[in-house]
This record gives C-alpha cells, sequence and structure tokens, in this order.
C-alpha cells in the first residue's frame, strides 16, 4: 500500500536478469583466461629433463601444454579442462603405465634417446640406429646403441613391461593458489564491472 505524493519506482526483473548473466559471463571469460594462462605459464620450458615429481610436467612436444582450453559460460559455469586422453590424468594423479600394443615400454635414458624414440618412425629397431638388446648384470633389458668404427656402445631405453609415474600436477595447484585465486577475483570484476554500471546508469 502506497501512501499518497510517494515516489514509485518500477522494477524490470527481465533487463536486470539479462545483464547480470551479461556481466556474469564476461567475469567468468576474465577469471578463466587468467587460470589457463597460469596453468600454462607453469609448465617448465622445452627440451629441458623431465620435471621432478610433484612438480608441474616439463614441455617435450607442447600437446599437453596446448590442450588446456576452457569451455564458454554455460549456466554460469566455465569448465577449464585438458583433453581426453588419459596422459593428462596421469600425470596429474600418477599411476601405473603398462605395455599394451607392443611387448615393453622403452624408457629413455637422457635426452639423446628422447630425440631417437622422436624421429622413430616405426619401432626402435626398425629406425636407421644401430640399436640392440641386452640383459644386465640385474635382469633389466637395456636397449643399446652401437656406433662409430670401434663399435661402441651407449645404454639409450630401459624395457619394462610397465612403469610408475608419480603424478606431476599442474591443474589442482592452480586453482589452490592464493595468487591466482586473487588474480581471478580481478579479472571477474574488471571484465563484468562494465555492464553493472550500464544498468545503474540506465
Amino acid at each position: 500500500m502506497f501512501r499518497p505524493g510517494s515516489i514509485t519506482l518500477t522494477v524490470d526483473p527481465t533487463r536486470i536478469r539479462g545483464t547480470v548473466q551479461t556481466a556474469t559471463a564476461r567475469g567468468l571469460v576474465g577469471a578463466a583466461s587468467v587460470l589457463v594462462g597460469y596453468i600454462k605459464d607453469t609448465f617448465t620450458r622445452t627440451g629441458g629433463p623431465a620435471s621432478r615429481p610433484g612438480t608441474p610436467p616439463a614441455v617435450q612436444q607442447g600437446t599437453l601444454r596446448k590442450n588446456v582450453a576452457m569451455t564458454r559460460p554455460q549456466g554460469g559455469v566455465i569448465y577449464v579442462h585438458t583433453s581426453g586422453n588419459a596422459y593428462a590424468r596421469m600425470q596429474e594423479y600418477g599411476g601405473t603405465i603398462r605395455a599394451r600394443t607392443k611387448q615393453y615400454l622403452a624408457v629413455p635414458l637422457g635426452a639423446a634417446a628422447r630425440r631417437i624414440r622422436r624421429d622413430a618412425k616405426d619401432t626402435l629397431l626398425n629406425s636407421d640406429r644401430n640399436l640392440f638388446v641386452i640383459k644386465s648384470r640385474r635382469g633389466n633389458l637395456i636397449l643399446m646403441e652401437r656406433h662409430g668404427k670401434r663399435g661402441t656402445v651407449t645404454p639409450r631405453f630401459v624395457l619394462k613391461k610397465s612403469v610408475v609415474l608419480k603424478a606431476r600436477p599442474f591443474m589442482r595447484p592452480a586453482i589452490a593458489s592464493r595468487t591466482v585465486r586473487k588474480a581471478m577475483t580481478t579479472a571477474f570484476a574488471q571484465k563484468s564491472v562494465r555492464d553493472f554500471r550500464r544498468l545503474v546508469e540506465r
């Protein structure tokens, strides 16, 4: 019940709802972009040695890093995700990798071995390198490379039925970081404030 002479304002919920949804979507995009950027920046440089367990993965081919992405806003939610392959989950949480399509997994011994595996067109034994298998005193199968006229040999790979990979998380530490959450909050505010300001000024 309004008193005589009172001022009445009519609130249009449709207009407000649309503006709030637009502002929220812009803010979410800004916040998610900050998170994606931080995750990608945590990967160590290309071509370096394997990262230590508990630290983000080292970049070898860059596939995992490139596949960190985000969805479009849907129902007030944006998902920051990786590709659906098992490799990303294995890096994040760790686990056991087992040989399935081949008899053994070839674990490289150093950067030179990683280059050999990268350049191999088919299997390592069919590569242009002079590779052969020996059995060590401890019973391990070692893939050796013979090179030079003197026939010197260098161990390149250890052959294993399975390998336990310790976690090298790159997603969870990002969202747990107070610095990142603060930057996401700032980005959300900066991206959404313009739409909220327009709503007030109308």
